[in-house]
């Protein structure tokens, strides 16, 4: 597996670019790894490694599940959080402002 700043950007690049949902997975399994291909690195799951496939409920057509490596979801997760916390703060700011304004 790469190292954690390739890991890192990877994981921004694969949620900046839509392949993965900017959200909290509604399921997550393990178990171990059957050789497929991890979303977010590109490598290949083996044998003896975590497998998660992670499990998001759209709206919309498409893919909903995914395989990743265990270190590659803990690395998303965090730049996941990291990514919307702007966001997160911006929305916070407007909804104190709006409720402080007068009616």
């Amino acid at each position: 597996m790469s190292d954690e700043s390739f890991l890192r950007g990877k994981a921004r690049e694969v949620i900046q670019s839509g392949k993965l949902p900017d959200a909290i997975p509604d399921q997550v399994w393990g178990g171990r790894g059957t050789g497929v291909e991890c979303a977010i690195c590109a490598e290949s799951i083996g044998h003896g490694e975590m497998e998660l496939e992670i499990e998001f409920a759209r709206d919309c057509p498409g893919q909903n599940s995914y395989f990743v490596h265990l270190h590659c979801y803990s690395i998303l997760e965090t730049e996941r959080q990291k990514l919307s916390a702007p966001r997160n703060h911006v929305d916070a700011m407007a909804a104190r402002d709006r409720d402080a304004s007068p009616a």
